[in-house]
């Protein structure tokens, strides 16, 4: 088994955050170029699963590992099914006219409503909840991208959970794996799922947090500002951070048929990270900072 001396990227960008934020001169910031970078490499990862009809279903950043030479990949497969087009099919049909049932709409742009969730821990054990998350701002992701004035609601499990749930309509409860915040809002888990929680995962590394009580679509929009404001950022050429905020837009579509498939997201982003040049002193920067926080744990 090979070993990842710089452990998770979740515990990478929490320490990165803690130290920009107590105000640490010594650790520069994560530069955008080496993120894109990133993004590209764990792209690779999707691309090569969903190429052999696997899908993950637990994308996040605690399941990238960080290697020397700034390497990541992806890992933890212990949720990862075969996927079949049938299911696919299925995943569409259920999205949409559940979308539509509980929004009282005829598309998929706007979601409002109740969850009843079984969770089902792996000890055996059962706990009954019901939760109600209702953003009054957020985006809409149907064909036109991310704009304000929608909600968002919708229920996920926790991790190493299975989760049955359905909505205040008839749909059928299905099976569902993964991790609360990450997952996908339609009812079964397909490629395009991945897609969605790889977009989640990509406001997590651009935020450098991410609170999964909070609602995907606010801390989304935080990503969108911090790309076109954020100043050590700026020697990424603006195109370059628009058509990123573009590219994690078609992500986190609510219609999972509108999602980018993984090859297509792989060239955008290769396409993306090969106009940024990182020279070596950049690299070697990044990872003296990664070795001096992990060593201050």
């Amino acid at each position: 088994m090979e070993f990842a001396p710089y452990g998770d990227l979740h515990e990478l960008l929490f320490l990165f955050d803690q130290a920009h934020s107590s105000g640490n001169k010594d650790i520069t910031p994560l530069p955008l170029s080496i993120l894109l970078q990133w993004m590209c490499d764990i792209t690779s990862g999707v691309k090569d699963m969903h190429m052999f009809s696997l899908k993950h279903r637990d994308i996040k950043p605690k399941n990238i590992l960080v290697f020397e030479r700034l390497k990541v990949k992806l890992g933890d497969f212990g949720l990862a099914k075969y996927h079949t087009q049938q299911a696919a099919t299925t995943t569409v049909n259920e999205s949409v006219s559940t979308l539509e049932s509980v929004s009282g709409t005829s598309g998929a742009g706007s979601v409002s409503g109740e969850y009843n969730s079984n969770y089902s821990s792996t000890m055996g054990s059962s706990v009954n909840s019901e939760r109600t998350d209702q953003e009054s701002s957020g985006f809409t992701s149907s064909s036109g991208g991310l704009t304000s004035g929608t909600t968002d609601d919708y229920t996920t499990n926790t991790q190493t959970s299975s989760c049955t749930f359905g909505s205040t309509s008839s749909a059928t409860k299905t099976a569902i794996a993964g991790t609360r915040g990450y997952l996908a809002p339609e009812n079964t888990q397909t490629t395009a799922s991945d897609i969605f929680s790889l977009g989640i995962t990509f406001v997590h590394m651009i935020n450098h947090k991410y609170n999964p009580m909070r609602g995907w679509a606010d801390q989304a929009r935080l990503a969108k500002d911090k790309l076109s404001s954020y100043e050590p950022w700026a020697e990424v050429d603006e195109d370059v951070r628009e058509r990123l905020c573009d590219v994690i837009e078609q992500m986190l579509d609510l219609n999972p048929k509108n999602r980018p498939s993984a090859e297509v997201l792989y060239d955008s982003l290769c396409d993306l990270s090969s106009d940024c040049d990182i020279p070596r002193s950049v690299k070697a920067t990044v990872e003296r900072n990664i070795k001096s926080l992990l060593s201050k744990r």
